[in-house]
């Protein structure tokens, strides 16, 4: 098969949606002819042709969700979406890719939608955006199929489009990179050790930070305690949460579905917009002996089983 992703920002920055790209590429790519569409560079370890789409982007404009330009698709990161897809157009048109993945919404799904119309190409969207209007958006662009990350996402879908077929495939984790096992990053803080992570405002230059020490992460779970993350409930779902549960941690998390399916039972979820039961469930993950469940529960998410799933979902709605 030939199977392309769009994703403006692979190359870029490293967040959910781009490793997703990134490691299901890599994946398909040892039996499948895989491009990817990217404005950044290639890091040279991809085993997959990258396609790079060139864009000027001011990372300064801060972003228009919400507003209503960014509804109608016209703010300034929706306006360089739509040029980026524009250029990759006539890219897809040509090559007659068999499967088609586009990854940044806004005029992205429906531009892709036309063009697999043109040649009856399959046009395949993983629900990377979480519920809400991006990815009502994705639906009404009525791809062959939509995958939803947790199985809350998949029914909400199909009450959005009820025509499209819709399947449940999560997000995954290297798990021979993030392991209990190997180097650990060296501290002086005290134990025991919380560790959270995850982007912050671009005003505070946290990204710096984080690209100082990306390459460390594994090591860093490591020399922690516990991992948490109170993110709100809409998020489709946290790569980092498999990552620390990989890495034999526990995990403190939002109480809500979505979470409740990522952690299972390696780890506490709670409210933690209530400060005290927050602090109680962050004591008592760091008591309770949580032996391999984290482990246990982070294989079940392995880039090797997701790859398999979406491979399988390929092959089905080309046949």
């Amino acid at each position: 098969m030939k199977i392309a992703f769009l994703n403006m920002y692979n190359g870029l920055v490293d967040r959910g949606a781009e490793t997703f790209v990134k490691e299901v590429a890599q994946k398909l790519a040892i039996r499948h002819e895989v491009v990817v569409f990217q404005s950044g560079g290639p890091s040279g370890k991809e085993n997959y042709k990258v396609e790079k789409i060139p864009m000027k982007i001011d990372w300064a404009r801060k972003s228009g969700a919400g507003s209503f330009l960014s509804l109608l698709f016209l703010d300034y990161w929706n306006r360089l979406v739509f040029r980026f897809s524009l250029k990759t157009l006539s890219k897809i048109v040509k090559e007659k890719f068999d499967i088609v993945v586009p990854v940044n919404g806004g005029w992205m799904p429906a531009l892709m939608r036309l063009a697999t119309w043109v040649y009856r190409g399959k046009m395949v969207i993983s629900g990377q955006a979480g519920m809400g209007w991006d990815e009502r958006n994705n639906l009404w662009c009525f791809p062959d199929t939509f995958v939803a990350l947790s199985s809350k996402a998949k029914l909400w879908a199909k009450k959005v489009n009820p025509l499209i077929r819709t399947v449940y495939v999560p997000n995954g984790v290297d798990t021979e990179r993030f392991t209990a096992n190997g180097p650990t990053f060296k501290t002086n803080l005290p134990k025991p050790i919380i560790l959270c992570v995850g982007a912050l405002t671009k005003s505070k230059r946290i990204d710096l930070t984080i690209k100082a020490v990306a390459n460390e992460m594994p090591q860093i779970y490591r020399a922690v305690d516990v991992f948490t993350l109170a993110s709100e409930p809409f998020h489709s779902f946290e790569i980092v949460l498999v990552e620390a549960m990989a890495s034999s941690l526990p995990v403190v998390a939002n109480k809500d579905d979505i979470r409740r399916e990522i952690v299972g039972r390696a780890g506490v979820l709670v409210d933690p917009t209530n400060t005290e039961t927050y602090a109680i469930a962050l004591e008592n993950a760091m008591r309770l002996r949580w032996g391999k469940r984290p482990q246990n529960q982070a294989r079940k998410f392995s880039w090797d089983i997701i790859a398999s799933q979406y491979q399988k979902l390929f092959r089905k709605i080309t046949k």
